[in-house]
């Protein structure tokens, strides 16, 4: 904002005191003209009245000057008058026009830096949005303050100050977010423990020769413990869970050459306990999990570095299908080549499964995907199946994550013959996708024909649309899905840590549609993709900032049936 300081009766004092000056210089003028404009030789010879003369002539241009300096100074006590009168007639226009005014004179001195080197000559720099995370622009190169950091999405950091200039202070660093609230317990288990907050942003460098650090940004609140779980069979209900743990605050900037460091943030308060009991007692276990037979499950044991079991899986290699119809780059314009290599899938020897993209010197990225062996996972007719696996997405975010794309989902058993020629037909169902960092899951079921229009709209697919999961890229998270034929309106159930958060009801499409997607059997994927037309639709592919091997983490994979 620009303040307009003038102030008329102040302006008119000026004048009036700049006018008695101007009479003033007159006096004195007209005092010095005869001493200095015609002065006696000193002598009778020509030596003498040349001197004489020489200095008479410079008395002479010196009173022309001062004529001249005598008008200039009327003009500009004229001028000022009138400028005082001008801002008491149209004081609030003109400050409108002087902002403006900087602005325009701002943006033309500072273009071209801003072009070469990223930031202004003189001038604050930017502060970042609210919400993201975005570090605070930095300060003018010769002057200005840098700017406030973003304060953090939940439970992320808050964003960097922008460094000052040559001259200036620091930008505070951004608040951290607050934890997000723990997920509620399943059937008589407590719920869980609230999201970590986000640490402040580190505050900014102070000018280089004079200036002080940033403060830095506060640690956010720690999230509110999830609501304890319904009663299971036995009457037992849980307890809430625990709060989350208050963020730390952002470090201080440093100071200039000469400054004081910033002070550092405070840290975020620990979150609440999560309330108690949901229900009355004998209700069973709640998410359709008691009564289930598990068909199958994988725990990833084996030593670090080693491959999967073979047994219960199939690498898939390549750009495409084995098929000379199948569609390249797996129908989505992924650009990675998936491998068998080590590099890329291996259990890590902590009862994990590791798929991590990999980028070569020259650009390339390599990952991994992986099939059961098995394609007969159904719901059995008036019964229930359940997959589910838990996972920790790739820790990266929305800067060094961009092109990121983990996914884990099944696909119609008719797709395995013929590398999936006949998708979307023969079913999809996408149990948790991720992409470019951004911390959360899409669910989608997929059907009937490419661009035949509602409710699939291929290839959109009935989707959740995006939802949030607390410290994805940190923790293990449940992802399952629940395909029910136990009803007579049937149903296919998306859950998060045992939430039930998306429903497809099978009377929201046609009989045929719906039996030609989910009545048969499926196989399981697990894959990491860089690129393709899900991560380009929010931003793009990987670019110069995307980290390489991040793994997306498997803690076990299970399939279970019931009825």
């Amino acid at each position: 904002m620009v303040y307009v300081l003038a102030v008329p009766e102040e302006l008119v004092s000026a004048a009036t005191d700049l006018a008695g000056i101007g009479s003033a210089l007159k006096s004195t003028n007209v005092a010095a003209a005869l001493p200095t404009t015609q002065l006696l030789a000193a002598g009778a010879d020509e030596v003498s009245a040349a001197v004489a003369a020489a200095w008479g002539e410079y008395g002479q241009a010196y009173q022309a000057i001062s004529a001249q300096v005598v008008r200039y100074h009327r003009q500009l006590v004229q001028a000022l008058g009138a400028g005082a009168r001008a801002y008491a007639v149209a004081e609030a226009g003109n400050g409108s026009l002087l902002q403006t005014l900087e602005q325009d004179v701002m943006g033309v001195i500072n273009a071209p830096f801003n072009a070469l080197l990223g930031r202004p000559l003189i001038g604050k720099g930017s502060n970042g949005a609210a919400g993201t995370g975005q570090a605070g622009g930095p300060g003018g190169i010769l002057w200005g303050n840098g700017g406030d950091g973003g304060s953090g999405a939940p439970g992320q950091t808050g964003g960097a100050g922008g460094a000052a200039g040559l001259f200036g202070t620091g930008g505070t660093g951004g608040a951290g977010g607050a934890g997000l609230i723990g997920p509620t317990g399943l059937a008589g288990q407590g719920g869980g423990i609230g999201g970590t907050g986000g640490a402040g942003g580190v505050g900014g460098h102070g000018g280089l020769l004079f200036g002080n650090g940033g403060t830095g940004g506060a640690g956010g609140v720690g999230g509110t413990g999830g609501l304890g779980g319904p009663a299971d069979g036995s009457g037992a209900v849980g307890a809430g869970g625990t709060g989350g743990t208050g963020g730390v605050g952002g470090a201080g900037g440093a100071a200039g050459l000469l400054g004081r460091a910033g002070q550092a943030g405070v840290s975020g308060n620990t979150g609440a306990t999560g309330g108690g009991t949901g229900g009355g007692g004998g209700t069973g276990g709640g998410g359709g999990i008691d009564g289930f037979t598990e068909i199958f499950r994988d725990d990833f044991t084996g030593a670090a570095g080693s491959t999967v079991n073979r047994s219960n899986w199939i690498y898939d290699l390549g750009t495409q299908y084995g098929f000379g119809n199948s569609a390249p780059q797996w129908g989505t314009w992924e650009i990675e080549t998936m491998t068998d290599s080590t590099q890329n899938v291996y259990l890590d020897g902590n009862g994990h499964l590791a798929i991590s993209p990999v980028r070569d010197p020259a650009g390339h990225w390599t990952s991994g995907r992986i099939e059961t062996v098995r394609t007969d996972f159904a719901a059995p007719p008036g019964g229930v199946m359940r997959i589910e696996a838990s996972i920790q997405q790739p820790n990266v975010n929305t800067t060094n994550g961009q092109g990121y794309w983990p996914a884990f989902w099944a696909l119609g058993e008719a797709a395995r013959p013929v590398g999936a020629t006949n998708w979307p037909w023969i079913g999809e169902l996408d149990i948790m996708e991720s992409i470019n960092g951004r911390g959360s899951v899409w669910s989608t079921l997929h059907g009937n024909v490419w661009g035949g229009g509602p409710p699939f709209n291929e290839p959109t697919g009935i989707s959740s649309g995006e939802h949030p999961v607390p410290n994805a890229g940190t923790s293990y998270h449940t992802y399952a899905v629940e395909l029910d034929r136990s009803t007579s309106v049937e149903q296919l159930r998306y859950y998060l840590d045992g939430n039930n958060y998306f429903t497809i009801n099978s009377n929201q499409v046609s009989a045929t549609d719906w039996n030609n997607a989910t009545h048969h059997g499926f196989f399981l994927i697990l894959d990491v993709a860089m690129g393709g037309s899900f991560p380009n639709a929010f931003g793009g592919g990987p670019t110069g900032a995307t980290v390489s091997g991040q793994p997306m983490l498997v803690d076990y994979v299970s399939v279970s049936t019931k009825g």
